[in-house]
């Protein structure tokens, strides 16, 4: 995926970053309905980020499927806007099934691709691509994206943008 996107250039734009987030959360929400799982948002009204639009929505959204694939049903998401010095954050935390640690490792420390699909809850299927892709257009935008475990069990994927 990689190489088919060298010499394409992210278009960097300022915008209301807890706007989109509440944009894709209520986008996705029938999904969480389908499987009796709340979604809780969290955030500061009009938080500006740096980063490509397309780019930034195609993430979020992906991380926000996977939460509702991974997560059985009557659980919990957690999506917060974190704004902290030099950074806008969209953090989302589930109560689904985790992340192994050879994949967080695999996916924190290296931009290769997961190479491992995982079923969801109710047995949907993935390719291992879409995380794979929201890294790289993280990379692009010099935002950076990581995963660590939610305790008890589920997983966090945490999306740092610039600041403007």
């Amino acid at each position: 995926a990689y190489s088919q996107m060298q010499g394409f250039k992210p278009n960097l734009q300022s915008f209301d970053i807890s706007g989109l987030a509440k944009d894709l959360i209520d986008a996705v929400k029938v999904d969480a309905v389908q499987k009796k799982i709340t979604v809780y948002y969290e955030s500061t009204p009009e938080v500006l980020a740096l980063g490509d639009l397309n780019m930034t929505s195609l993430v979020i959204r992906n991380l926000l499927n996977n939460a509702i694939k991974f997560t059985p049903t009557s659980g919990t998401i957690y999506v917060k806007i974190l704004d902290i010095p030099q950074k806008i954050c969209v953090q989302i935390a589930d109560s689904g099934v985790g992340i192994s640690n050879h994949q967080m490792e695999a996916f924190n420390f290296s931009s290769i691709q997961l190479g491992e699909t995982t079923l969801g809850t109710n047995k949907e299927k993935g390719t291992g691509l879409g995380l794979t892709l929201c890294k790289t257009f993280a990379q692009m935008m010099n935002a950076n994206l990581t995963v660590k475990p939610n305790t008890p069990n589920g997983a966090v994927f945490t999306f740092c943008l610039p600041k403007v």
